[in-house]
């Protein structure tokens, strides 16, 4: 069931264009309810739908909405049969906004406009981590068999059902399944894995029709690996080893070389989104000791967003006084990044969309 909320709109606070860009940043607001806080988790890889949560409602439930950001259209997604109609946050939202896959309470659940939300019912156990694009793949990771004290990565089709992906032997004990592309067959996830060398270790997999569920390459040196994030056409990914120094990310990309994009000393980050051609990738980390949401861009480097939007897109007097503290979701393309900010530590959280075009 989705409850449209009037009068809602996206407050655009700035649109800079020049002849070779045009950017803009705005926040989500429900002008019934200017007080709460606003998490806007996910993007549609087309770039025109946000889903999230709003949280510290006049009933003290989290709801999830979507919200379309040409029209500046919030509706709140609703859970059924919960008590003052409670929900939590929609973690995926499908291209068009007409689908998406959110947890009623702690249910993975699947919702289609027009139609009441529905628990996906996959198996017993099942933790379910992303959807696709297109609204038709979850992946995740549930127990293969009833009772197993082990957990392996699966595939669930709502036209085919339920394919368990693979796992290694024991004694390791679990795989799970990350992010999976936008038409479903290409999924990838960290896996925990036995060598005789060093025991039990984690490492990157990718699952696709054609090969099957295999290790991902690793950097060289590195004896362990860890799936960060994937581009929504399967073709990039990036992941990370634990290195004697700091933590090295890499880019891995389809046919198998990779590409090392580790910070420099002192610095960090970790990725949660990476753009369809693998020239930019979005995620949380430290540059020159500020902490804050980060980019990459091929040929640039890591830079803070903020810092981006601000210096090079000219947003500063559009963002004012809020200071970026997550990045949650990106269209396919890197260009379209919702996330949240405020004006300090204790004040309320502002769900935003920024877009570098």
């Amino acid at each position: 069931m989705v409850q449209s909320v009037a009068a809602i709109s996206v407050i655009v606070l700035l649109l800079s264009s020049t002849a070779a860009r045009c950017a803009s940043f705005s926040l989500i607001d429900d002008p019934a309810h200017p007080d709460t806080n606003v998490y806007p988790t996910d993007v549609s890889s087309d770039g025109r739908w946000v889903g999230g949560k709003i949280v510290s409602l006049p009933d003290g439930y989290p709801r999830a909405f979507r919200f379309e950001i040409s029209s500046g259209k919030l509706e709140y997604v609703d859970c059924p049969n919960q008590k003052d109609r409670e929900s939590y946050s929609v973690e995926r939202i499908a291209d068009g906004g007409d689908s998406a896959f959110l947890y009623c309470e702690t249910v993975p659940s699947y919702w289609d406009v027009g139609f009441v939300t529905q628990p996906l019912n996959i198996a017993p156990g099942a933790a379910v981590s992303s959807m696709s694009a297109d609204g038709q793949t979850f992946v995740g990771s549930a127990p293969p068999t009833t009772g197993s004290n082990e957990s392996e990565a699966f595939s669930f089709r709502l036209d085919t059902g339920l394919v368990f992906l693979g796992k290694y032997p024991l004694p390791a004990t679990w795989s799970r399944a990350d992010y999976v592309s936008q038409n479903g067959k290409v999924i990838a996830g960290t896996a925990m894995k036995f060598d005789f060398d060093i025991g039990l270790h984690s490492v990157a997999f990718i699952w696709t029709p054609e090969r099957g569920f295999r290790e991902l390459e690793r950097l060289a040196g590195e004896k362990t690996s860890y799936f960060e994030a994937m581009s929504t056409n399967g073709k990039y990914i990036a992941a990370s080893s634990a290195g004697a120094a700091s933590n090295r990310l890499y880019m891995w990309q389809e046919g198998g070389s990779l590409v090392e994009i580790t910070q420099k000393m002192g610095d960090n980050a970790n990725a949660v989104k990476v753009s369809s051609d693998g020239t930019i990738i979005l995620g949380a980390g430290r540059i020159d000791g500020t902490s804050g949401p980060v980019i990459w861009r091929r040929g640039k480097g890591w830079a803070l967003l903020q810092k981006v939007a601000e210096d090079e897109y000219g947003l500063k007097n559009a963002i004012g006084n809020l200071t970026f503290r997550t990045v949650y979701g990106a269209s396919s393309d890197g260009l379209t990044i919702s996330g949240a900010a405020n004006a300090g530590p204790l004040m309320r959280t502002q769900g935003y969309i920024l877009r570098l075009f």
